[in-house]
């Protein structure tokens, strides 16, 4: 690589004949390669913030079906819900629940303080949920009867749920 007096960069490689320049690419502006680059670490950082929603995808069978996110009664939830319809929700403390006019597939996503979800006792919604698709960066109080019941659900979701709260309680009742 070679430096011009110019405001760009110059890349030049020999081949086996060193009277023959095999050139790389002519003429990269600084301004270009930075623009690059900051692109770059601008896309990193939107993947890096979807990571932080923990995602499930339901589907409705019926128009005016009705969806509830179910919670533990016993912890503290302050969450978010982007519902997958163009409808978010902010500052939910308890269970959250939506009505879907039309029958279809929802990506449901939930960030914020959101220990646990508990299916346990909400049985007619169970068979709705067809996939988590992604755990996010929550810390998890336990993942006990999480999905227990919902027979349809997948796992699409990389990696592994942030389990160290429930570790820490496991630790302290020893």
């Amino acid at each position: 690589m070679k430096k011009n007096h110019s405001n760009s960069l110059h890349l030049n490689q020999n081949d086996k004949h060193k009277n023959t320049p095999y050139t790389c690419l002519n003429y990269v502006s600084k301004s270009s390669v930075l623009l690059f680059f900051f692109m770059t670490v601008s896309q990193i950082s939107k993947i890096t913030f979807a990571q932080n929603e923990f995602i499930i995808t339901i589907k409705t069978t019926s128009p005016n079906e009705s969806f509830t996110i179910p919670i533990s009664t016993v912890l503290y939830y302050n969450y978010s819900v982007d519902w997958g319809n163009n409808i978010t929700v902010d500052n939910v403390t308890s269970n959250a629940t939506i009505t879907y006019a039309k029958v279809g597939t929802y990506a449901i996503k939930i960030s914020g303080t959101f220990p646990r979800i508990y299916f346990d006792n909400y049985y007619d919604d169970r068979d709705k949920v067809s996939s988590i698709g992604q755990w996010g960066t929550s810390e998890w109080a336990t993942k006990a009867d999480a999905f227990a019941y919902c027979d349809n659900v997948v796992l699409n979701a990389t990696g592994i749920p942030d389990l160290s709260k429930e570790s820490q309680r496991h630790n302290q009742n020893a």
